[in-house]
């Protein structure tokens, strides 16, 4: 493989380095071992007959890190690797961030992560890859409740062999984002940014990017109004593919009502392209919920239930119009660092608007959710993840569900 990015592994190194050493001392280290299972299980039917497709990976492997510093110049350094049947990792990461001026503080970080496929491997797709990712960012106050940041970012890619989903790229991006007020109470921070992918053995594949945000909060005693919106523009070299818009937007407004609190949510996912096409068409998603949390055991658990209706728009295929309803019931429990988890359920229902669509049939959900950890002593945390997403359709040859199993064990020294 040609790892053009184990130059990320270098400038890693170096950010231990860029502050002068007197400023650098009360070094930290921590290490931990750990193992773990994960399960992929995919089920699904080709004509009439259930298919079933699993990967199941048994890992080991170390996490040590190190940081020194103190309070106005600060620096880590991360590796993390892990050793199963089915693949390696490998993930070294580092961050520096210090003062330079009584209002500037100067922060960069470098990763580089390789992932390996073992030759008897049951990934179908596997091939190797190493990602390298830097950032550089300078944020300096220009008053108690307001600040100016410029930010850079360069991720590079690089697989082992070109497929028709797998190819090199270079992408790089810089620019600027204010900040102002209370996050706890008026709060509003908006950011714009120009970027360019090249991708060497793919032409179609490469372009240019403006990227905007916004994000503000007002929040009032028990009352906080939460808005987000988020506009990316893409638009690719040779003409290939089409250059398009996709704007997302968020609005929720919460109210607490003693030990209960509720809170209404809307959601919009806008796709638009300039020559749209049987492949890349126009779509724009929608949805709206209602929330209501309660605490259990003394506020040391939430539970929570929110019913929801989203709909899909397209205006020129019918076949891809939907409505889904459904209600998410889940809980939260946190006592310390020892316990935590949370779990949900999401029954549900899919229809489609169009009759006698070929492509799509409508089908009822049971997605299931859980996440977690556990402190079990000495040193010694169990992590967890579940996720079960069934869907059973009107024509049974469209069922199918995935599962996600993810178990870890580890020791920290």
């Amino acid at each position: 493989m040609r790892y053009t990015g184990h130059t990320a592994a270098v400038a890693i190194a170096a950010l231990l380095f860029i502050a002068p050493a007197s400023r650098l001392h009360a070094a930290s280290l921590r290490t931990s071992v750990f193992t773990g299972f994960d399960s992929f299980i995919d089920r699904y039917t080709i004509l009439d007959v259930d298919t079933l497709e699993t990967i199941h990976e048994f890992r080991a492997g170390f996490l040590a890190g190190v940081t020194i510093g103190r309070a106005d110049t600060r620096a880590t350094l991360r590796n993390r690797f892990s050793w199963g049947n089915q693949t390696l990792d490998e993930t070294l990461d580092g961050d520096l961030a210090f003062r330079a001026g009584e209002n500037t503080w100067i922060e960069l970080r470098g990763s580089m992560h390789l992932k390996a496929f073992r030759e008897e491997s049951d990934y179908t797709f596997g091939n190797d890859y190493v990602q390298s990712n830097g950032r550089l960012r300078i944020k300096r106050r220009l008053a108690p409740d307001l600040s100016a940041a410029w930010k850079t970012r360069v991720e590079l890619v690089d697989y082992d062999r070109r497929t028709d989903f797998d190819y090199d790229y270079r992408y790089v991006d810089t620019g600027l984002e204010i900040e102002g007020g209370s996050y706890f109470e008026k709060y509003l921070r908006a950011s714009a940014s120009i970027g360019a992918r090249e991708a060497p053995d793919t032409t179609a594949l490469s372009y240019r990017r403006l990227v905007g945000d916004v994000e503000g909060q007002l929040a009032a005693g028990e009352t906080a109004v939460h808005l987000f919106a988020h506009a990316d523009r893409r638009d690719y070299d040779d003409g290939a593919r089409s250059d398009y818009w996709l704007v997302d937007s968020f609005a929720e407004v919460r109210l607490a009502d003693g030990a209960a609190a509720w809170s209404f949510r809307v959601e919009s996912e806008l796709v638009s392209y300039d020559r749209p096409d049987a492949t890349f068409f126009d779509t724009h998603f929608l949805r709206g919920g209602f929330r209501l949390r309660t605490p259990l055991a003394g506020g040391a658990a939430n539970a929570y239930a929110e019913p929801r209706y989203g709909m899909m728009r397209c205006p020129d295929y019918a076949e891809e119009r939907y409505g889904e309803g459904s209600i998410v019931l889940g809980i939260d429990v946190a006592r310390g660092a020892d316990l935590w988890f949370s779990a949900s359920w999401e029954p549900g229902y899919r229809g489609y608007g169009e009759s006698g669509n070929t492509l799509y049939s409508d089908f009822s959900f049971n997605r299931l959710s859980l996440m977690g950890g556990a402190g079990l002593g000495a040193g010694i945390d169990l992590s967890l993840f579940v996720s079960h997403d069934p869907e059973r359709h009107s024509r049974r040859e469209d069922d199918f569900s995935i599962t996600l199993v993810s178990l870890e064990i580890s020791r920290s020294f």
